[in-house]
């Protein structure tokens, strides 16, 4: 009996040692997320993005892990590989300010000794600038063509690549929300197809000085752009 109650003392000290050991091989990250105003910071998306992994993570490259918010704006990642990981919020509506599109995300480096982080975040109603690019003549669809449409708002951080949110015969629109007072320009490329402005004009997107550009004031309800794409002479 004595020697049965020894080997299940050892048995039970491994064990231990064990799940001790892989407690400290993983990490956990806090996130609060406040809303502006009388907003709720409930079902946003937060993204931890691992861009540099420690040697400690047994992998390189680029690794995202996501999660939705809580009533409280908060939300728990465990599990995480040990690096430095890089926390954005994504509201996914027409309200909201994904503030990784215009400034430099909060940071945070988790290792085996500081196996634990916290990041605040905020969001802040925006204001939207909407893009419609109009195609009578149906040049998209057009199987001689096989163009494509390709839309990017250049702001303090770089290019974003905008989705449409809307498209039918006649078109596509796009959209973005912008935080005031933060200068940005817009690039639209339809491979050998032309961008026409409201008189008809080429519209020169490849040039910083020329492209179309905002900057809205605090008070701005909105702005909207709209061309035309035409065939190249």
């Amino acid at each position: 009996m004595r020697r049965n109650v020894s080997h299940f003392g050892f048995v039970l000290a491994a064990l231990i040692v064990t799940c001790n050991a892989w407690a400290q091989t993983s990490a956990t990250l806090a996130v609060q997320v406040a809303a502006q105003g009388s907003d709720s910071p409930s079902g946003l998306v937060v993204v931890a993005s691992l861009s540099v992994p420690d040697t400690a993570a047994g992998f390189s490259g680029p690794r995202a892990f996501a999660s939705v918010t809580d009533p409280t704006g908060q939300v728990s990642f465990t599990g995480l590989p040990f690096g430095i990981y890089s926390v954005c919020v994504e509201p996914k509506n027409q309200l909201f300010v994904e503030p990784c599109r215009w400034s430099p995300p909060p940071t945070v480096h988790l290792t085996t000794q500081n196996t634990s982080g916290t990041v605040g975040l905020a969001v802040q109603r925006g204001v939207p600038v909407d893009i419609r690019i109009d195609d009578p003549t149906g040049l998209l669809i057009s199987a001689s063509t096989g163009q494509a449409v390709v839309t990017r708002v250049v702001t303090p951080q770089g290019p974003v690549h905008l989705r449409p949110v809307a498209q039918d015969a006649g078109g596509i629109n796009y959209r973005i929300v912008a935080p005031p007072s933060v200068a940005a320009s817009i690039q639209i490329s339809a491979g050998g197809l032309q961008i026409l402005d409201g008189t008809g004009a080429p519209v020169n997107f490849s040039s910083v000085a020329l492209a179309p550009s905002f900057n809205l004031g605090p008070t701005a309800t909105g702005q909207f752009f709209r061309y035309t794409l035409g065939n190249t002479q």
